[in-house]
């Protein structure tokens, strides 16, 4: 009778194959601004959306999870921070607009602010974010 379905000795080879063209296609599918956020997912950005996530990714780095907040809640919290920008990056003031309801991660969040230097705000937002401020919703992820 024939055989129909690939030889052991063909198998590995088919396999390889495979999964090189995968990874090709992978490859390929990955596409974005070198500068942009990874967790983005928008297909294209302004300025200003460039630099609200660069100061998001700020604060996710210095940003210490207290241990008192359970897994759990660390899926579901989040707090608006409104943030005063300097020309040179610097935050001047800031203010909790709207509270997680949890004072750890509040407390951590103001502290993360004061660790934080931002980069320059973009030319056309720098008086906005020095005068009005920037809305950020942050959330541990």
């Amino acid at each position: 009778p024939a055989r129909t379905g690939p030889t052991t000795a063909g198998s590995s080879t088919s396999v390889s194959s495979l999964l090189s063209r995968v990874k090709q296609e992978v490859e390929r599918e990955r596409w974005g601004d070198p500068e942009g956020d990874p967790a983005g997912d928008a297909s294209e950005a302004g300025e200003g959306d460039r630099y609200l996530a660069l100061v998001k990714r700020a604060l996710q780095e210095n940003y210490r999870v207290p241990a008192t907040i359970s897994e759990r809640d660390r899926m579901y919290l989040k707090g608006t921070v409104v943030l005063w920008i300097e020309p040179d990056g610097n935050i001047s003031r800031w203010r909790i607009e709207k509270s997680s309801g949890n004072g750890a991660f509040d407390d951590a969040l103001e502290r993360t602010v004061r660790q934080t230097r931002l980069p320059p705000p973009p030319d056309a937002q720098r008086q906005l974010y020095r005068s009005t401020g920037l809305a950020i919703v942050f959330e541990i992820g």
